[in-house]
């Protein structure tokens, strides 16, 4: 799989700007049509580029761990329906998403499984293409996925695991601890636009110089606000993307707001915000 990085993100968002666009607003209809009924779990950075990955990588098989109401449900089906291929196997204990996702997204492209997925992994489809993980966010779980889930998926894919780093370090106890020392001991890179992250580091990558590499900091083209602010305020959570490739040993993957090992990974320092920035006002 193509590495992911910022030139890669952006020149996504330029490929598919017109269908992004039109997702878009299809997702704010969605969301006002459920107001009181739905909060939306993913803020838009990691939802447009869960889509646009999907978009590119075009999947015959995505695996969803959570989906509470369905708001990434409905940016992944979104996806495989643009895509005209792709079926979405998702797994949670409660069943709000039955009620919430169109019939018309779904139909022909999703299958539910309630239950713990601890109990139902058997149901997990061993030729996934896309992995996306967004449920219980603590180390025990954590622990579990990697031990048990991620050995069952190809090696190579994109995953997603949300609400890894809402803070500029990960904390104990909770899930983005344990899947941050995976990726150490892995020694597996990834990408990331998290804003606690990007706070954290912003200080330091101005003052850097150099190219996108290992162990060092790139120059930032915008402070973060100046991405907030582009996003037209329409940030709806502290967390955003954080996109990863493993190696041989596992399933590739792509966090949602993961942060940590920065001796290891290519982190948000690195990140030019004001390009990315300016590509999302383009459209």
């Amino acid at each position: 799989m193509q590495p992911i990085d910022l030139a890669y993100v952006v020149g996504l968002y330029r490929e598919y700007a017109d269908d992004l666009a039109a997702v878009g607003k299809q997702q704010r209809e969605f969301a006002e049509a459920l107001a009181g009924r739905m909060t939306p779990q993913l803020d838009d950075l990691e939802a447009e580029i869960t889509y646009l990955l999907l978009r590119a990588v075009r999947p015959a098989v995505v695996v969803e761990l959570g989906t509470f109401h369905g708001w990434s449900t409905s940016w992944i089906l979104s996806a495989l329906r643009d895509n005209g291929t792709g079926r979405l196997h998702s797994f949670d204990i409660v069943d709000n998403v039955r009620r919430n996702v169109p019939a018309e997204l779904g139909e022909g492209r999703w299958t539910f499984v309630q239950g713990d997925v601890r109990e139902t992994v058997g149901r997990v489809p061993a030729d996934a293409g896309y992995l996306f993980v967004d449920a219980a966010h603590t180390a025990r779980f954590a622990r579990w996925y990697l031990a048990h889930l991620f050995p069952r998926v190809p090696a190579g894919i994109p995953v997603s695991v949300h609400d890894v780093y809402h803070f500029p370090v990960t904390l104990p106890f909770h899930e983005g601890r344990v899947v941050v020392r995976w990726l150490r001991e892995h020694r597996t890179p990834f990408f990331t636009p998290a804003r606690a992250r990007v706070r954290a580091s912003t200080t330091r990558s101005t003052r850097c110089g150099g190219s996108w590499a290992w162990r060092r900091c790139g120059g930032s083209g915008g402070q973060p606000d100046d991405l907030l602010q582009d996003a037209g305020g329409r940030l709806s959570c502290a967390g955003a993307a954080v996109l990863l490739g493993l190696g041989e040993e596992g399933a590739a993957v792509v966090v949602g707001d993961v942060g940590g090992g920065e001796e290891l990974v290519q982190h948000a320092s690195t990140i030019d915000f004001g390009a990315l920035a300016d590509i999302r006002a383009e459209h």
